[in-house]
């Protein structure tokens, strides 16, 4: 091999790279066993131990210390220069029997007892003053390292999560949420400038070395994946298709800097992880996964890529070998939901986000260098603010994440039950993070989604209940409407067997009733007849339009009653007769049992031509049936409204809600008692880039590095 080279093939660990001592590490790296002792304690140089502690003896394999070596070197030959071994000086060892020997020694040369014992003194002093100089040394070049509690930095503020930190720390990329450039920031500087100008995907990955980034745009009629050096701003083309389907999208880069990972869409609904060589333009597979995986990250010898993917509607880390001679490895496999992996800078761990704990934190599991397989139990390496993901690590154990500084939350606005009036505040009880609002059939209780779970709040006494089927009959966050009487929760979802369609859950026992198998999309909401003998649901046919459909409980298959062009929110009228529904930009209602429908009020159309009007939504009947509430996105007047429509007349009030879409309500449900509106507030999305120093140089109830 030679020096500073280091060919050796990342992809494979054979017997004969292992070195089995500090010697033979040392002699390895061409520097002393104290430099390589101090760089496996604060660099992570990939170092394992035979026994327990630090008492036992060490290995270590020569492929792993190359790739360490390879994403080290900047930062420790700054760290060794000046030193003629490639070491801080050690501090010389004070032993009280060398007096005397000193004292012998400076007899020889004929001196007094008197100088004998002034020489030792000095020699004593002088060997105190350069342990001291040396403590201080090691103690300015610890502080300059930086302390291991973790200290966040706030980057920018962007309009979407999408942005990736170099491996170096130097850059942030990120992508503009309104005009789809692709930017880059100099975070020494704080200074950005338009990287790439156009429509840009959000998929785009740094190179090891920090001097490229991949990143796919549309180039009409093409869709391109190219690279770019952000130093001069040249580009390549590395793959051009007509279409998205079959073109890859970046997410890594391989330590060699010749090879992309990449995610490619597969006809069969799957996808597959793929090696990109830049220079040949071929792809070389590695993985066929799910259709619900994404973020693959590769180790940095190159050996394993890790990613996350949702089976049975929960998701866990897996892994799976480059070379493919070994099937595809489950990392964790808990009830919270796994995410955001990424590898510790010497690919002895992958830390992913969970809040297995109750809050969110960063975990982390070690990594069998040989096998892939996970080494003991997932351990904490620190805690985050909630509604944060992680976008990127650097090689010095940083981690930059997105924190999400607004949300969602359930507020209610009061209602004139004989005007229609609503009232111009809005009111919340309930947190951030609350949605998907619903009343009891009397009014006492109020319903809502927090956590990933379903929430039964008694409005008298305030106490809350948690109702949530297993996870394996998926999630009630948004297919849900409760039965008449308010004994059961009917869910869109699938089964252990992965059919989808609709199930009823019973509150008082648990027991799970299957009712019906429906492949078909299926769109929110769903409700009950006052009957409790028919479900109301809409979903995309195979014509491309929303149906109106209702599934009767004796029957097999669903009815269509009516179409839309829009997601069409169907309700029934409190009476059973009616069907309200949007079509485009127009408030509908049709017969229950099918027949013509009729518009009763349309809105300002937010779009031109006619067939584009995006913004109508959710709506609610009043308890008499007189009167809807709707939700409208007036794009002449650039806000989202709630109108509340008389069914006779065609005649409606209007909350203007918030100005400038800063803010738009949805999920609207109105009160049994008519003088109040529930609804979900979205707020617009801001996400602060925060920079949190230490995070994978910590050492917790496991060795990260």
């Amino acid at each position: 091999m030679k020096e500073g080279s280091r060919e050796a093939n990342p992809l494979e660990i054979s017997s004969g790279d292992r070195l089995e001592s500090w010697k033979d590490i040392a002699g390895y790296l061409k520097r002393d066993v104290r430099t390589v002792q101090r760089w496996e304690k604060l660099d992570g140089l990939p170092i394992y131990r035979h026994g327990p502690g630090r008492l036992g003896g060490v290995y270590a394999y020569r492929p792993e210390l190359d790739a360490w070596w390879e994403s080290a070197r900047g930062r420790v030959a700054a760290d060794t220069a000046g030193s003629g071994n490639g070491d801080l000086a050690s501090p010389p060892v004070i032993d009280v029997t060398g007096v005397a020997g000193l004292e012998a020694t400076a007899g020889r040369f004929g001196m007094s007892a008197r100088w004998r014992r002034l020489t030792i003194f000095a020699a004593i002093g002088a060997v105190v003053v350069m342990t001291g100089l040396v403590i201080a040394q090691r103690l300015a070049w610890t502080a300059n390292k930086g302390s291991r509690g973790q200290v966040t930095t706030a980057i920018a503020v962007l309009d979407w999560p999408f942005a990736r930190a170099s491996p170096d720390g130097r850059w942030l990329a990120y992508q503009d949420a309104e005009t789809r450039h692709l930017w880059v920031r100099d975070l020494s500087s704080g200074a950005s400038r338009v990287l790439v100008s156009g429509w840009t995907d959000v998929n785009f990955a740094w190179s090891r070395d920090s001097r490229q980034l991949a990143f796919t745009a549309r180039v009409s009629p093409n869709y391109r994946l190219e690279t770019i050096e952000p130093a001069n701003g040249t580009r390549k083309v590395v793959w051009q298709e007509p279409f998205y389907g079959g073109s890859p999208r970046p997410f890594d880069w391989a330590p060699d800097g010749a090879r992309l990972v990449c995610m490619l869409d597969q006809p069969s609904g799957e996808q597959q992880i793929s090696f990109l060589s830049i220079q040949e333009r071929r792809l070389t597979p590695i993985i066929s996964v799910p259709g619900a995986t994404t973020a693959p990250q590769l180790s940095p010898d190159g050996r394993f890529v890790v990613y996350q993917s949702s089976r049975e509607s929960n998701t866990d880390i897996f892994l799976a070998p480059t070379d493919r001679r070994s099937s595809e490895i489950r990392l964790t496999e808990h009830p919270a939901n796994d995410s955001s992996p990424h590898w510790s800078p010497g690919g002895r761990s992958v830390m992913f986000l969970s809040e297995r704990s109750g809050s969110q934190e960063v975990w982390a599991v070690r990594i069998d260098p040989r096998s892939g397989s996970s080494v003991g139990g997932a351990f904490v390496i620190t805690a985050l603010p909630s509604r944060t993901q992680i976008l990127s690590a650097t090689v010095s154990g940083d981690v930059f994440v997105a924190h999400r500084q607004r949300s969602v939350r359930v507020l209610f606005v009061s209602v004139n039950p004989t005007n229609g009036v609503v009232g111009q505040s809005a009111v919340s009880t309930l947190p951030e993070e609350t949605w998907n609002p619903g009343w009891s059939s009397d009014g006492s209780k109020l319903y809502f989604v927090a956590s990933r779970s379903l929430i039964e709040r008694n409005l008298v006494t305030q106490e809350d209940r948690t109702i949530r089927p297993p996870a394996s009959y998926g999630s009630p966050l948004a297919f849900r409407a409760f039965s008449p009487d308010g004994r059961s929760v009917t869910f869109f979802g699938q089964d252990s067997k992965k059919q989808q369609g609709f199930y009823e859950y019973s509150r008082a026992t648990g027991e799970i009733v299957w009712l019906w198998t429906f492949g078909d999309q299926v769109n929110p909401p769903i409700s009950w007849s006052r009957d409790g003998q028919k479900l109301l649901f809409a979903g995309v046919g195979t014509d491309g339009r929303h149906h109106i459909r209702v599934l009767d409980r004796s029957a097999s298959q669903p009815v269509t009653i009516g179409l839309s062009w829009s997601s069409p929110f169907p309700q029934w009228s409190p009476d059973g007769t009616l069907i309200g529904y949007t079509d485009r930009h127009c408030l509908m209602v049709i017969p229950s049992t099918g027949g013509t429908p009729r518009a009763i009020v349309c809105a300002p159309p937010t779009a031109s031509p006619g067939f584009d009007y995006l913004g109508v939504g959710a709506l609610s009947w009043s308890p008499d049936g007189r009167k809807l509430a709707w939700i409208v996105n007036n794009g002449q007047r650039r806000r989202v409204e709630i109108w509340v429509v008389d069914r006779a007349t065609g005649d409606h009030t209007t909350w203007p809600g918030e100005d400038n879409y800063k803010s738009w309500p949805r999920d609207l449900q109105w009160s049994p008692d008519g003088r109040q509106l529930a609804l979900t507030m979205d707020y617009k999305r801001e996400y602060e880039i925060l920079r949190v120093a230490g995070v994978l140089s910590r050492e917790s109830a496991g060795s990260l590095r």
